[in-house]
């Protein structure tokens, strides 16, 4: 296993058996730059929930073992705390392979978060189950990749798991994305013309912490509307909590702005909406690393966020004036008025984020981190033996 474990410094043969979710795409563009990926993605169709996971189960198990007998060093990386996960992991333990998990989020109480509506009773049994599946999937881990620094310290403070396992790398940009969506279609499809202005938010109404930022911080962002009469606030984002949330903004806005405050519910793509923004928020108070700040940046967008969770590290530059990280409501209203006033500020510091951004993550330089933590982390684990 030692001489195996080794063989992932050779680039060219390593594989990763990569069971992860629909957000994949962020991360297998960056990976493929160093490791040969195998997705399964073959999930029975027919049949009790109990067969289909079975059958699922004993595909990887053959597909593995198989693997396993290449010559190529193999891994397994899942990327969430789910039953289906804990059992590729346990696979990958019975095969001496190498199991990884890559860490979104999920380190504080997320879970009752989301199912904030639901009977005290449900919303216990959703918690208890999925804690257990979080406690049972870092268990079997032979690394831990974070998604930001916040999370590693989140780990390291609701955990006894060994500081050595855990590594953070950031999510990937696809930057094309952004260079190649024509702008206008967004601004279009709202009404809204070219000569107003646009203060975006993006966020997920499936959890009341993430979206409760906007309530927080709503009188600072009425109280520039009111100032700027060309300017409108456009709120992006779904979820089963949209409509009950919509209703709660909507009865904080004065009648004499509400035309100005447009919620959409989802919209794709959500590159135009990047594109056609002229500043951008994230307020919140519970994210781990939200792309939303780095896809703003990635549009050469100026964006300001408040400071909780792990948001703050996502921004690599934080400006004099204004401040790009807020605390205070008064302080999101002093940084927003600035940036309101002053278009070549918005066109400078939208430049100076697109080049921070630009320098750290692209898929090389991300690849890169991914190839130096996993032989890192496999190194420790040889010389512990």
């Amino acid at each position: 296993m030692t001489e195996r474990e080794s063989l992932f410094k050779d680039k060219s043969s390593a594989v990763i058996y990569l069971c992860c979710s629909k957000r994949k795409g962020k991360i297998t563009a960056a990976l493929s730059r160093h490791f040969n990926l195998i997705d399964p993605n073959r999930n029975p169709r027919k049949g009790p929930p109990v067969l289909r996971a079975f059958i699922r189960a004993m595909r990887t198990y053959l597909a593995l073992r198989k693997l396993r007998e290449d010559d190529h060093p193999l891994m397994v990386m899942v990327d969430s705390p789910t039953p289906a996960h804990i059992a590729m992991g346990m696979i990958a333990k019975s095969l001496h392979l190498p199991f990884f998990v890559r860490l979104r989020g999920g380190m504080w109480r997320e879970v009752e978060d989301k199912w904030q509506l639901k009977p005290f009773p449900i919303k216990q049994l959703y918690s208890t189950y999925y804690h257990f599946c979080r406690r049972r999937i870092l268990s079997l881990a032979d690394g831990i990749i974070t998604v930001s620094y916040f999370l590693k310290n989140q780990i390291i403070c609701n955990t006894d798991i060994d500081l050595g396992k855990i590594m953070p790398v950031y999510n990937p940009i696809n930057f094309a994305a952004f260079d190649e969506t024509q702008k206008g279609n967004f601004r279009k499809n709202l009404k809204i013309s070219e000569h107003d202005k646009i203060i975006l938010t993006v966020t997920n109404f499936n959890y009341y912490k993430k979206y409760m930022g906007i309530t927080y911080y709503l009188s600072a962002i009425l109280q520039v509307l009111q100032e700027n009469r060309n300017w409108y606030f456009v709120i992006v984002g779904g979820g089963y909590s949209f409509e009950r949330a919509r209703k709660s903004i909507l009865e904080m806005v004065q009648e004499d702005i509400r035309e100005q405050i447009v919620l959409t519910g989802y919209y794709e793509p959500i590159e135009e909406a990047f594109v056609d923004a002229d500043v951008v928020l994230h307020l919140a108070f519970r994210e781990t690393a939200p792309n939303v700040v780095l896809e703003a940046q990635a549009a050469r967008k100026p964006v300001l966020v408040n400071h909780f969770g792990g948001t703050a590290e996502l921004l690599q530059n934080r400006y004099d004036q204004p401040s790009c990280v807020i605390k205070e409501v008064s302080e999101l209203y002093q940084s927003l008025t600035t940036l309101v006033k002053s278009e070549q500020l918005r066109k400078s510091i939208g430049q100076k984020n697109r080049q921070a951004v630009t320098e750290k993550f692209t898929y090389d330089n991300i690849g890169n981190d991914f190839c130096r933590c996993i032989n890192l982390i496999l190194d420790r684990k040889v010389r512990s033996r």
